[in-house]
C-alpha cells in the first residue's frame, strides 16, 4: 500500500462533497400576533400545498380550504390532499396575516 493513511481517497472526497450537498435551514419568520410572538417557516404553506414559490394565495381561496375538516380529503390545483392539523394551522396563520396588512 502506498502512503500511511488507512482512509481511502474516495472517503476523503466524500466528506467535502457532503458539505456541498447539505440543505440549508429553512428561513424562519417571527411575527407578533395578539402580543404573542409566533415563529413559522417561510413558504411552509406553499410547500405543504405543493405550489410554486412565486404563487400568491388569494383570501377566498384560503377561506375555502379552511372550511375542510381535519382528516377529510380535498383537491387543490388538481392535486389531492388530506387536511391535517398542521395544514389547518398554516392556512389560519396565512389568513390572519392577510387580514393584518392594512
Amino acid at each position: 500500500m502506498y502512503g500511511s493513511s488507512k482512509q481511502s481517497r474516495s472517503a476523503k472526497v466524500g466528506k467535502s462533497a457532503d458539505k456541498k450537498n447539505r440543505k440549508s435551514k429553512p428561513k424562519t419568520e417571527t411575527v407578533e400576533l395578539g402580543g404573542e410572538k409566533v415563529k413559522f417557516q417561510k413558504g411552509g404553506l406553499k410547500k405543504s400545498l405543493d405550489v410554486a414559490d412565486d404563487y400568491t394565495f388569494k383570501k377566498p381561496e384560503l377561506e375555502r380550504l379552511k372550511s375542510h375538516d381535519v382528516g377529510k380529503k380535498f383537491q387543490f390545483k388538481g392535486k389531492r390532499f388530506t387536511m391535517d392539523e398542521k395544514l389547518k394551522k398554516q392556512i389560519t396563520l396565512a389568513l390572519t396575516l392577510m387580514g393584518s396588512k392594512k
